[in-house]
């Protein structure tokens, strides 16, 4: 019997815990693949000398990405569990810079708020890497 009420106890301590790690990793994971999806818009503006943008809205759990000009549909992605939590075009030109007017800051967070990180696009290289 007491071995149950230590149990119960343990568990009661461990699941929020737990929750909360399973939060942050989600919200890793989702930062990770928009860095991956900016980088490759980047890339592809570059390869094919066309503009691409990456299109966000926040509270969304998804994002767009296109080619400027391009007939074809948007390729969406989604983040599973996390949302962008800043609002945005992101265009990447030709020549491999950031378009003006383009965000250089976005926040992407577990949905209801809580993680959070911060994706950060250099203006003057157009790297881009997260960071808190």
């Amino acid at each position: 019997m007491i071995t149950i009420v230590i149990m119960g106890i343990l568990a009661a301590i461990a699941i929020p815990a737990w929750n909360g790690i399973m939060r942050q990793r989600q919200v890793d994971s989702a930062t990770g693949q928009l860095v991956g999806d900016l980088r490759l818009a980047s890339t592809k503006a570059a390869n094919q000398l066309t503009p691409w943008a990456v299109s966000l809205t926040s509270g969304s759990p998804s994002y767009q990405m296109e080619a400027s000009g391009s007939t074809n549909p948007p390729i969406t992605h989604r983040l599973d569990g996390a949302e962008v939590t800043t609002t945005g075009t992101i265009t990447f030109q030709p020549d491999g810079s950031l378009s003006s007017g383009s965000p250089t800051s976005i926040g992407v967070a577990a949905s209801g708020g809580s993680p959070s990180q911060t994706i950060h696009i250099d203006p003057a290289t157009s790297e881009v890497k997260a960071g808190g």
